[in-house]
């Protein structure tokens, strides 16, 4: 097995680990809040992160030349904007299903080409424009019911989906040149930190709570933020970006798989054509046409 296929292989399981994780958001979200939830997962996420920045660091033989403060800086920037996307998902999973989520949360990938149109005035091809077109119907379907209403859940998940796109928008802008590991940590713990701080002020749980959610959040810290990061930042290097997100737009279908398996959760027929027509608009807006992106940057 080649280097290019195990890495395929590795980011398909991040992007199972992901789907199911909206399983353990919605089951850690019967206990505790969502700033208890997003504090306690990122924090447990950055514990699995700092052993590998003490073996990477040990490899290396020139020291990291950035400054730290360098790296709290841009961890600050990006952990805001995956703070609110993180915490607009966690609220809006507890009105919506795990596959509802899982769909609208990935519309992030769609709406990059277009906030990178409005602030970078980068060209937005055709078949962006289609895309964008194409997930305006999804969303439609799998959202908005027969009497012209939205679930709230649905509507959090959106927004939350508008700051996913922003966090993507900030890491390219701040983190170019900055160890991979050492930036995600200081994003990690800006987003522990600011929902600890409304988790302390606001939900005050319970050790008990704490423990009732203990798996989900093992789950959703270890695996999801921990392990599904590190194998995104190590496969990415022996993988074709485009080839490794498609395979992780993967998350959204294997969110309704396991809401299925372990929720009994079940779309309708119209449901369930929004999220193909979503899932087609995610694949779209990645499939840019060659030199798209070379262009895009002139």
């Amino acid at each position: 097995m080649t280097k290019k296929t195990l890495a395929n292989l590795m980011m398909l399981i991040g992007s199972m680990i992901w789907g199911a994780a909206f399983v353990a958001q919605s089951v850690g979200a019967e206990y505790i809040g969502a700033f208890t939830f997003g504090s306690i997962r990122f924090f447990l996420g950055t514990l699995v992160l700092l052993p590998m920045i003490w073996f990477t660091r040990k490899k290396r033989v020139e020291p990291d030349p950035i400054p730290l403060r360098k790296y709290i800086t841009s961890g600050f920037i990006c952990g805001v904007a995956l703070f609110l996307g993180a915490t607009l998902q966690q609220f809006g999973i507890m009105h919506t299903t795990v596959g509802k989520s899982g769909f609208v949360s990935a519309l992030y990938v769609v709406l990059v080409p277009i906030f990178a149109f409005v602030i970078y005035r980068r060209r937005i091809h055709k078949q962006v424009v289609f895309a964008i077109l194409l997930s305006i119907v999804g969303v439609y379907l799998l959202c908005v019911n027969e009497n012209f209403s939205v679930n709230l859940g649905d509507v959090l998940n959106f927004v939350g989906a508008i700051f996913w796109a922003i966090q993507i928008l900030c890491i390219e802008k701040f983190s170019q040149g900055l160890n991979g590991l050492k930036f995600a940590v200081c994003e990690f713990m800006t987003c522990s930190i600011l929902s600890g701080i409304f988790m302390v002020t606001i939900e005050r749980p319970t050790s008990a709570a704490i423990s009732a959610a203990l798996l989900p959040l093992l789950y959703a810290g270890l695996l999801s933020v921990g392990v599904g990061f590190t194998a995104q930042i190590v496969c990415l290097q022996y993988t074709d970006p485009v080839i490794a997100s498609l395979i992780m737009s993967l998350e959204s279908v294997f969110s309704v798989v396991f809401g299925f398996l372990l929720l009994h959760e079940v779309l309708t027929l119209r449901q369930g054509l929004g999220c193909v027509l979503v899932f087609g608009a995610v694949i779209l807006a990645q499939l840019q046409p060659k030199g798209a992106h070379r262009a895009a940057e002139e």
